[in-house]
């Protein structure tokens, strides 16, 4: 939990200033270290995890009432967005700056009328990742 914490104080506090997020929850495994932490604003929801030492970051969003979210990695997200080639689920250097660069935009992206539509394409960017993982 340490490491998303730092996080959230170090990198991101522009999630908060800026764009209004709000931490929603949060859980802490009993062994291993393992943390989550969920933030969210007005349009979309963020879920930080460390897992084993190692920390990712997805975006999710609740398309109806009764629907559960669809998450989807910064990575499929920032390839979508960007069309560049990212290769990695971390929340390394790379996905950070995406992030810092490209918040407003992924949130505007969530919520704005296209984003239904993209729902295919999103589910075939993780089906082709998940196939790359696998080869």
């Amino acid at each position: 939990m340490e490491e998303i914490l730092s996080l959230l104080v170090n990198d991101c506090l522009f999630l908060f200033e800026d764009l209004r997020f709000r931490i929603t929850d949060s859980v802490v495994s009993d062994s291993g270290g393992n943390a989550q932490v969920t933030l969210k604003n007005s349009n979309i929801m963020i879920r930080i995890i460390n897992e084993t030492g190692r920390l990712f970051l997805d975006f999710g969003v609740v398309v109806g009432k009764t629907e559960k979210a669809r998450w989807y990695s910064i990575d499929i997200i920032r390839e979508y967005i960007t069309g560049e080639d990212v290769n990695t689920s971390l929340l390394d250097e790379g996905n950070l700056l995406f992030l810092r660069k490209n918040a407003e935009v992924v949130c505007n992206f969530f919520s704005g009328k296209d984003f239904l539509g993209s729902l295919g394409n999103l589910s075939e960017l993780k089906r082709k990742r998940a196939k790359q993982l696998f080869e």
